[in-house]
């Protein structure tokens, strides 16, 4: 089997299609905005990752970089949906003493200029 690992029509059919299989079932049963689906599928490829690595002694760049590019979905989903319900993880010292309009004013001119809205 290790041997075949190291050919791509071994991989595709017998690894990562399976993989987007159970990541596509995942994000179809699931259908919330909740991204549990993605880090499982990051947990498994990770997993994965480990085992060919150490019990078949080989590694496999294009895995470790489809893991490496689910870190960034779920990172740009993470930070997206905190965005959209408003959840800045920020110390609100500013913000703390003003009033509603006065505060959503600074939001909106550090939005503008492009500084990053949180203290």
């Amino acid at each position: 089997m290790d041997k075949n690992l190291g050919r791509s029509q071994f991989r595709g059919p017998y690894v990562h299609v399976p993989l987007m299989i159970m990541g596509i079932l995942l994000a179809t049963r699931t259908k919330t905005l909740g991204f549990h689906w993605l880090a499982l599928l990051i947990v498994v490829g990770e997993l994965m990752i480990v085992i060919f690595r150490f019990i078949f002694s080989y590694e496999q760049a294009f895995m470790s970089d489809l893991v490496r590019f689910w870190y960034g979905a779920l990172f740009l989903f993470a930070s997206a949906h905190t965005l959209l319900e408003e959840g800045h993880v920020r110390v609100d010292i500013v913000y703390a003493g003003l009033k509603d309009r006065k505060a959503l004013q600074i939001l909106l001119e550090r939005y503008c200029s492009g500084l990053q809205p949180a203290v």
